[in-house]
């Protein structure tokens, strides 16, 4: 296949550099080939296990996880793999099998402490995870486990408790820049506009993966800095959503017509029939300064007509919407009536209802 033969080391090379490209598929086949060829080695057995997983292949991953621990039942990376793949097969075991890895992993207990919390966190299983990381506090991977307690308590709800963590992630690693988008974002969520633009300038336009973060961050400085559309300033964003190669999706779009905007809106009120200031029934304040007034079915039926898709009925687009917003923020908003709707997804952060 390879000419002269491979070392196992090459292989594992190889398959690790195809894995972090994410061509996770292309290195199961060589790490198959590599087993073949070294059934020798616990270590390539582990990395395809872990390739396994991460084809989604859970029985398979399941397999290999068990014939390396039938060879050395006190593998520590194989009882992290087999308990996430047993996650998707049998939650009791899995727990169990964490457990194990914890009691054998003193010298090494951080590292794998956040391991096994990172793939409860995946998994959905916040508390749990949670309660992992606050163990891993005082290592040396302090910066590590303050960012996964913060992402963990935006996914429960909790996004106003998670600055503390993500500045205490930034102190123990300046270089942290996931921690420093995140910080931004949830700085930006909670109408912190001028905050999140001095967090989010602080990383670099390379060190962005997150496209909306990038939207973002260009819309801040146009609106808060007055940058023209056109300045200079903006190229590296420009370029970094370009290699990104991403185009706002529908949900972004979606998304976006229901956030709050950085600037202040103009005074809502309207002339009624004799030139008088009328005070409409609600109103609600989204991105760019957008307000929307009316009785609450007027309102969404506005956002509405603002998202991707004018043509969708209120019920469809506030079921949309509400799927959208639980993906993004971790929060249940109802979609059963305009009302519930919008003063669900003002406990969500998404947009907010002014006076």
């Amino acid at each position: 296949m390879n000419g002269d033969a491979w070392s196992s080391e090459r292989y594992d090379r190889e398959a690790q550099d195809l894995y972090e490209r994410g061509e996770w598929e292309g290195a199961r086949r060589l790490l198959r080939q590599a087993v073949l060829e070294h059934p020798e080695s616990l270590e390539l057995r582990v990395s395809l296990a872990y390739a396994e997983l991460a084809c989604e292949e859970y029985a398979w991953a399941r397999r290999a996880f068990e014939e390396v621990l039938t060879a050395d039942p006190d593998h520590v990376d194989a009882l992290i793999g087999l308990g996430e793949a047993l996650l998707k097969i049998d939650r009791a075991r899995a727990f169990a099998t964490f457990d194990r890895a914890l009691r054998l992993s003193s010298e090494v207990e951080a590292e794998v402490t956040l391991a096994i919390g990172r793939a409860l966190y995946r998994e959905g299983l916040y508390e749990r995870a949670l309660a992992l990381f606050e163990r891993s506090l005082g290592s040396r991977d302090a910066a590590d486990a303050a960012a996964e307690i913060a992402y963990t308590l935006y996914n429960l709800g909790r996004a106003g408790e998670a600055p503390p963590y993500l500045e205490r992630a930034l102190a123990a690693d300046p270089g942290h820049h996931e921690a420093r988008v995140f910080l931004g974002t949830v700085l930006y969520e909670g109408g912190e506009f001028e905050r999140a633009l001095e967090t989010l300038e602080r990383v670099p336009a390379a060190e962005f993966w997150d496209a909306l973060a990038l939207w973002r961050t260009i819309e801040l400085l146009r609106s808060i800095r007055r940058v023209p559309e056109d300045s200079p300033l903006l190229d590296p964003y420009l370029l970094r959503l370009s290699e990104l190669s991403v185009e706002p999706t529908p949900e972004e779009r979606l998304l976006a017509a229901l956030e709050i905007g950085p600037e202040d809106a103009d005074d809502p009120g309207q002339l009624d029939l004799f030139g008088m200031p009328r005070q409409p029934a609600h109103v609600v304040y989204g991105r760019d300064g957008r307000v929307y007034l009316g009785d609450w079915e007027e309102i969404v039926r506005a956002m509405r007509d603002d998202g991707p898709d004018p043509t969708m009925t209120v019920q469809a687009f506030m079921r949309t919407a509400a799927g959208i917003i639980l993906r993004t923020t971790g929060i249940r908003v109802p979609d059963d009536s305009p009302e519930d709707f919008l003063r669900g997804a003002e406990r969500a952060g998404v947009l907010r209802i002014g006076p």
